[in-house]
């Protein structure tokens, strides 16, 4: 249960000879439960010849980062060399981020050595990640609910955030519903029950996709230890679900 709470400093000779702001650096995807807490972008310009100027942003993803999210540009125009820092609030529901400089030249050409730097929530955390395959003609009668991960603290936890990436649906039959479930222990080898209360089902699928889920109904963890989070899939479900589960603590 782990995840650094800084993306990797991205450092970079620049070069910019058009008026349009263009990315130029990127970090490395990061995982974030975005519920609208904010996140803060570090920049640093060093050597910076007449013309060149950048701005910082970001992008996100819902679920799978090779469908990103169109990138935000901050308003704010860097011309100078320095550090600067600022922040942004992503869309709710998303649980990648990736951070860029964006250079443009305001006449001519420009360049500076710069560097871009994302920080996220220290209190969000991977709990775990699954492939799951799902067959009706194997599990027929079952409802069955597939753990995500290791069970985790639940002293402090505010919220969970599943991201799923489902394929292999098609109209009419099997019909494909599924929704994710907590359940809380006060000793870490006892077994609870199972609730999927906290959150709203996906409904009848009909085509691949890719979901997220936040709590609709706060979690009430109430004086237990320990959680654990699971995807429930219904029996007539066929499938296969590849599952990122987040937790986040206040």
């Amino acid at each position: 249960m782990s995840k650094p709470p800084s993306t990797v400093k991205v450092r970079r000779q620049v070069e910019a000879s058009a008026s349009t702001f263009r990315t130029k650096i990127c970090t490395p995807w990061s995982l974030v439960v975005c519920d609208g807490s904010p996140v803060r972008v570090l920049d640093e310009l060093e050597g910076l010849t007449a013309n060149y100027q950048h701005k910082v942003g970001f992008r996100t993803a819902t679920a799978d980062p090779s469908f990103p999210d169109s990138w935000q540009l901050s308003a704010n125009v860097r011309s100078a060399n320095g550090i600067n820092t600022e922040d942004f609030s992503p869309s709710v529901n998303k649980i990648w981020i990736q951070f860029c400089i964006a250079a443009a030249a305001s006449s001519g050409t420009g360049e500076a050595l710069a560097s871009v730097q994302g920080m996220l929530s220290p209190h969000d955390f991977l709990v775990g990640t699954r492939r799951i395959e799902a067959n009706p003609d194997v599990n027929a009668g079952e409802n069955d609910v597939y753990r995500i991960g290791r069970k985790f603290p639940a002293f402090m936890l505010s919220k969970v955030m599943l991201a799923v990436i489902y394929t292999g649906s098609s109209s009419g039959t099997p019909t494909v519903n599924y929704v994710p479930a907590v359940r809380y222990y006060n000793r870490y080898e006892d077994a609870g029950t199972w609730s999927t209360a906290n959150f709203a089902p996906s409904g009848p699928v009909t085509a691949n996709e890719r979901r997220n889920f936040l709590p609709t109904v706060a979690l009430t963890p109430g004086p237990n230890l320990w959680a654990e989070v699971g995807l429930s899939i219904s029996t007539a479900t066929r499938g296969t679900f590849r599952v990122i589960a987040m937790a986040k603590y206040a």
